[in-house]
């Protein structure tokens, strides 16, 4: 799914699940490159489209978010971004780029690798 699809997706699905979400603004090249120069980090393109597309997502039940850009914060070699069930955060491990050049995507509680791609992540986990 391309990422310009995404809110479209949820639209569509929304009176079949009772869905109550909010996609974020979509926020300029200048913004992001100011998070990048804040946390020392390049975002993988799939990362930057996402953002440059919508500022954050939020879906009340299933608890699921990723963050805006201004809720993003860095643990160790982990930049978390995405939260579900109110509890389980998922984060970028920035400390390498993957053979897809992307951050991988960790469960950071217990180091599981839910995806390679940003992409996949988007159009396989968020919709699940």
């Amino acid at each position: 799914m391309k990422i310009s699809d995404l809110q479209n997706y949820f639209n569509s699905r929304k009176e079949e699940f009772s869905l109550s979400y909010k996609f974020g603004a979509p926020i300029g090249k200048d913004e992001i490159s100011n998070v990048e120069e804040k946390f020392e980090i390049l975002f993988p393109e799939q990362v930057r489209e996402f953002y440059t597309n919508y500022n954050g997502m939020k879906v009340q039940e299933p608890a699921f978010e990723i963050y805006s850009l201004n809720k993003l914060r860095i643990l160790d070699n982990y930049l978390i971004f995405a939260k579900f069930n109110n509890e389980h955060e998922v984060a970028f491990d920035i400390s390498k780029i993957n053979q897809a050049d992307q951050w991988n995507i960790m469960n950071i509680e217990n180091g599981y690798c839910v995806t390679l791609t940003m992409a996949s992540f988007w159009s396989n986990k968020i919709p699940a």
